[in-house]
């Protein structure tokens, strides 16, 4: 993203990510993480499977304590 997006372009995004009630103030925020998660992004390899993704092992109980009354 090289040029300045509106405040309106901002906005529609924003809410596309349900982010539906930002004030004006918060649009430059949006605007950063827009251009900061556009470089990452761009730093992500371009062929990527299905299978490169990370495994997902979290279980929540091995994080929940149980007391019994």
């Amino acid at each position: 993203m090289t040029q300045k997006m509106s405040p309106q372009e901002l906005r529609r995004i924003a809410e596309a990510h349900g982010l539906n009630n930002l004030e004006d103030a918060h649009l430059a925020e949006v605007e950063r993480a827009l251009v900061y998660s556009q470089s990452m992004a761009a730093k992500m390899p371009d062929i990527l499977v299905p299978a490169d993704e990370p495994a997902h092992v979290f279980q929540a109980e091995n994080f929940i304590t149980v007391t019994e009354s």
